[in-house]
């Protein structure tokens, strides 16, 4: 992939239209990393960014989302602070355009949040943004916070106590959808590795609802009507939690206090220095590895060619010693219990990678962690249903519900990583929707990218050629140094079928943001919420709610707002950008 950058970590990513106006579009990669993430899709290539808001900016950000949180009619940006290790950091800000430049607002009482999965809703249906802002690790509670905006002046108030969202427990993500058809905002909200379905109750506070037994080790979930009969089904993405699994050129190592694991990796000539990098917890704290000379370091740098190296280290924990005349480094990880990433890379010469030769890891019972589809009956009581039995024992850490083929259905793209046991990437995998939520691996895109990630993180729509049809570009690791690498792009191969791009305003004539847009065809109904970014991790383009007609030239189109009214367009033509307000607009 042209111009793309060979170190991408990345927690969640965002591509828009150019915010300027330019033309082309802007990706920006969230992450852990310190260094700026932001580059620019120009005639074929990606370009590092410096014009757009994120382009200079450095620091831990887990989180942006793009909202009109004044809501004057032009796209702001909500930017969440992550922080070290639990701890919080700089708290959350937003980026409110304006004709020279941006303003930064920050959000009082978020200092202390180390923040993930950041998301613009409107739970009373007043027009009025909430932010939802989870709190990852254990500083701080999660926030809802009301924005107020009179005259240019923002205020700010913290709903959660009052609506049941204030719990202390680790929060990174969710989705908001009408799950059981009252016509509220209920929530699918992911703590630690476990999901939880709360209603969203006439009193206004979220309540848990029944749940199933295994929506446990949950990487990734989905919340699309995926079987086209008007209501929210659920797609949890499994995997076991950095599992005994060895990457291409890092691994995972989840150990008990009797576990001994073993890696050695070969260093190419050219590669005399190596960069071993360890990101996790050993007995609740960091967790840090040991050279012959005793010194404890989360990050060392090993000298293939210094004699030090080639004793073996006494002790327990991370031990890390060299065979100079093999060019073999060794990592043995013994009488240390939890669970930790490590990275490895040649310093100084960045085209060269060490090779994993050997791993000795743990393996897990096949099927232990499957992926679930879970089929809404319309009143929020949900039944399995099958996937392919060929997808059973991946480890899917990103579920992106996506029409790739613009047929009418929405299909699945599972983003992997190593299976434990295992020493490469698993290939990603699309998921095609036959109808009615049944689903078989896509003839179309039978192949990964040229370039398999070192472990895939997260999966980004985003049209690069303007024919509607959505490429993927998954991301390469999520902390930086040589625990990422280079992205793959998955071009879609396109087709000919029809598509409609539609756009709900509120009275007030701004973009809803709880609207329901449907599409009828002879063939096919399709609903979708009129939020143009309803994610928690990745928000593509979007703006524009996208159905594809496959090959109806023409469709019906009803949009509901949440006091009942409707707009009706009984011929909407293949190949039209809609824009449909409220009745009470026009008036």
């Amino acid at each position: 992939m042209e111009g793309a950058p060979s170190r991408m970590a990345t927690w969640s990513m965002l591509a828009l239209d150019a915010l300027d106006g330019g033309g082309g579009t802007e990706l920006y990669s969230v992450t852990h990393a310190g260094t700026a993430q932001g580059w620019s899709w120009q005639a074929g290539a990606f370009q590092a960014s410096e014009t757009t808001p994120w382009g200079q900016i450095k620091g831990d950000r887990h989180a942006v989302v793009p909202c009109d949180v004044d809501r004057d009619g032009d796209l702001d940006l909500v930017q969440a602070w992550g922080g070290a290790k639990g701890a919080g950091g700089a708290g959350a800000r937003i980026l409110v355009r304006q004709e020279q430049g941006w303003e930064r607002i920050f959000i009082p009482g978020t200092s202390e949040l180390r923040m993930r999965g950041v998301q613009c809703v409107d739970l009373n249906n007043d027009g009025q943004v909430e932010i939802w802002l989870p709190s990852f690790g254990t500083a701080g509670v999660d926030q809802l916070v009301e924005v107020q905006v009179r005259d240019g002046v923002f205020a700010f108030k913290d709903l959660a106590p009052e609506r049941g969202l204030d719990r202390a427990e680790s929060t990174f993500g969710g989705l908001f959808g009408d799950v059981n058809g009252d016509g509220r905002q209920d929530l699918l909200r992911m703590q630690g590795n476990q999901i939880e379905l709360l209603l969203l109750g006439p009193d206004g506070r979220f309540t848990p609802a029944p749940w199933q037994s295994d929506a446990k080790r949950v990487r990734d979930v989905a919340l699309e009507d995926l079987d086209n009969d008007g209501d929210l089904d659920i797609v949890l993405g499994r995997a076991g939690y950095f599992g005994d699994a060895a990457g291409d050129r890092g691994a995972k190592l989840q150990l008990k206090a009797g576990d001994v694991d073993n890696l050695v990796w070969s260093l190419p000539e050219g590669c005399d220095k190596a960069r071993i990098e360890a990101n996790g917890t050993f007995q609740g704290k960091a967790a840090k590895l040991t050279s012959p000379k005793g010194r404890v370091e989360k990050k060392l740098v090993v000298n293939i060619k210094g004699p030090a190296w080639a004793q073996e280290p006494e002790g327990e924990g991370l031990l890390v010693w060299t065979l100079p005349e093999a060019r073999l480094v060794h990592l043995s990880a013994m009488g240390v219990e939890g669970k930790t990433q490590i990275g490895i890379d040649c310093m100084g010469a960045p085209d060269l990678s060490p090779t994993l030769v050997h791993a000795n890891i743990d393996t897990r019972p096949a099927g232990e962690v499957s992926d679930v589809l879970y089929l809404n009956d319309g009143t929020g009581a949900f039944t399995a249903s099958p996937l392919p039995a060929a997808i059973a024992d991946l480890e899917t850490v990103d579920v992106l519900a996506l029409d790739a083929d613009l047929d009418g259905d929405l299909d699945l793209f599972l983003v992997t990583e190593s299976l434990p046991g295992l020493w490469e990437n698993q290939p990603d995998q699309l998921l095609e929707n036959l109808g009615q939520g049944q689903f078989a691996l896509a003839s179309a895109w039978p192949t990964g990218a040229d370039e398999l990630p070192i472990y895939g993180r997260t999966a980004l729509p985003v049209d690069l050629n303007g024919d509607r049809y959505p490429e993927l570009l998954v991301s390469n690791g999520e902390y930086m140094g040589p625990l990422s690498g280079t992205p793959a792009l998955w071009e879609n191969p396109g087709a000919s079928n029809g598509w409609l791009e539609i756009v709900a305003l509120d009275a007030d004539g701004k973009q809803s943001l709880n609207a329901t847009i449907q599409v009828q065809t002879k063939s096919h109904t399709q609903t979708r919420s009129a939020h143009p970014f309803p994610d928690y991790r990745v928000h593509s383009q979007g703006q524009r709610a996208l159905f594809g007609l496959g090959s109806q030239s023409k469709a019906k189109v009803i949009v509901t707002w949440p006091d009942g009214s409707r707009r009706v367009l009984r011929r909407a033509a293949a190949g039209e950008i809609l824009v449909v307000s409220h009745p009470d607009a026009q008036r």
